[in-house]
C-alpha cells in the first residue's frame, strides 16, 4: 500500500487492518519524523506482534534518521521494556534496534537479554551491548563467547568482544567519541 503522506500513514496505523496497519509501520519508517512516534510507541503494545515488531524498525529508523536526543531517548526508553516483555521476536528486534540507536541506558534490559531462554534475543542482546561499547560486559560476553549452546550466540559474544577490544586499544574511541562528536 503506498500512502500520499505522513499523516495518512498515522490515521491507517490507528485502524483495525492488519495487513494495512503493517503496511503504514513501514511507510512510516521511510518517511516518518518524530510527529510518527507517539502511534507507533502506541502500536508497541497491539496484540499483533508483527504490527510491534514493524512499529519497533519504524522507531528505529525515524531515531537514526533524526539526531534529536530528546527523541532518540523517548524512543529508546518505549523500546527497553520489549527487550525482556514481550515475544522473543519482538524482543530480538528491539534490542537491535536499541544497539543500532545507542543509547546507553539501554545496557540493564540488555544484560539481563543475556540470559534470556530464546537464543535469538541473546544473540541481539550480545550483538547491541557491543555496538553500546558496553565494557561493563565484557566478563559476561567472554563467558558466553566461549559457553553458550548456541553456535550463533558464541560468535555475536565474540564479535561484541571486538568491538569492545577496539575501544580499549586507546585513541578517540575509547572516549566515545567518533568522527568528532560524542557517540555516547
Amino acid at each position: 500500500m503506498d500512502f500520499d503522506n505522513v499523516d495518512e500513514a498515522i490515521r491507517v496505523l490507528a485502524g483495525s487492518d492488519p495487513e494495512q496497519r503493517i503496511a503504514a509501520a513501514d511507510a512510516l519508517a521511510e518517511k516518518g519524523g518524530p510527529e510518527a512516534v507517539p502511534p507507533l510507541i502506541a502500536a508497541l503494545a497491539d496484540v499483533d506482534h508483527d504490527l510491534a515488531r514493524a512499529a519497533v524498525r519504524a522507531l528505529g529508523e525515524i531515531g537514526i534518521r533524526h539526531e534529536d536526543a530528546d527523541l532518540r531517548a523517548q524512543i529508546a526508553a518505549s523500546l527497553m521494556t520489549l527487550v525482556n516483555g514481550t515475544s522473543a521476536r519482538t524482543g530480538r528486534v528491539a534490542a537491535e534496534t536499541l544497539g543500532r540507536l545507542g543509547n546507553k541506558r539501554a545496557v540493564p534490559e540488555l544484560v539481563e537479554a543475556l540470559s534470556h531462554d530464546d537464543w535469538t534475543v541473546r544473540e541481539a542482546a550480545a550483538t547491541a551491548l557491543g555496538e553500546l561499547r558496553a565494557t561493563v560486559v565484557e566478563d559476561r560476553l567472554l563467558e558466553m563467547s566461549l559457553h553458550d549452546p548456541n553456535r550463533a550466540v558464541r560468535e555475536a559474544a565474540s564479535g561484541a568482544l571486538a568491538h569492545l577490544a577496539g575501544e580499549t586499544k586507546g585513541g578517540a574511541e575509547s572516549f566515545g567519541v567518533v568522527g568528532g562528536f560524542d557517540a555516547r
